[in-house]
């Protein structure tokens, strides 16, 4: 946000709240706990339940990232993408995950087995 504000001269906060308008994230969120915290976990249930309705029967499978964020917030990120209707789940950026972030994919995959 703050490449595209320097652009044109604006207001980094102002450009944020008129991209997440644009693209119709209805979030009460700004630019610096969009920064700090990202998106809430509500956009992976949103997002998840608008491409299960969008392609009806087709299986739609729910991107986790695992990368960069709390361990904490992956389980939430899990249980959003099925209350949104996943019909699965992949993690990705395993690759720079902490050994944390790992453990906890295999605890929440080995729950999820039962």
């Amino acid at each position: 946000m703050r490449r595209l504000a320097a652009l044109g001269g604006a207001d980094p906060a102002d450009v944020f709240t008129a991209v997440t308008r644009l693209l119709g994230l209805d979030y009460d969120i700004g630019l610096a706990e969009f920064e700090s915290h990202g998106l809430p976990v509500r956009f992976v249930e949103d997002q998840t339940a608008a491409a299960a309705r969008h392609f009806g029967s087709t299986p739609v499978y729910t991107g986790i990232q695992i990368w960069d964020i709390p361990v904490s917030d992956i389980r939430p990120a899990v249980d959003a993408a099925l209350s949104g209707g996943a019909s699965g789940l992949f993690f990705y950026c395993y690759g720079w995950a902490s050994v944390e972030a790992l453990e906890e994919v295999g605890r929440i995959t080995e729950s999820l087995r039962r």
